[in-house]
């Protein structure tokens, strides 16, 4: 079995490419989706290992807000089931937000299984 190579993640990928350096920039100030988890650095040229690392480390920020939001849910749901101090409106809205969330990493789960499938099907 070959070894996988790894090289390209050391080669640059030229931000200005995928659309002028200015949107790119404009794409990761505070307030739009994701801006927290990714920041472009000053320079529109980045590695692909940095893009990876940084695609990574954003995915696994949503899926522990997903599992914290699953959290609340299960505690809201006790504490509904035992008599405690809340609201049946609240808990339905705290189950309401997780199921979305999932539905939602879902589908971009599936959207990078198709991605990934279809690059697997490029000629080389």
């Amino acid at each position: 079995m070959n070894p996988i190579d790894n090289s390209f993640l050391n080669h640059p990928l030229d931000l200005a490419s995928l659309g002028s350096a200015a949107a790119a920039k404009s794409a990761a100030k505070p307030g739009n989706a994701l801006s927290a988890n990714i920041a472009l650095s000053d320079t529109p040229e980045a590695t692909a290992g940095e893009v990876l690392s940084k695609f990574g480390q954003a995915l696994q920020g949503e899926m522990d807000k997903i599992n914290g939001l699953q959290a609340e849910a299960d505690d809201a749901v006790q504490q509904y089931a035992t008599g405690g101090d809340i609201d049946l409106h609240n808990v339905i809205m705290a189950v309401g937000k997780v199921d979305t969330s999932l539905q939602l990493a879902a589908q971009i789960r599936n959207r990078a299984v198709a991605a990934y499938q279809e690059i697997n099907r490029m000629p080389i």
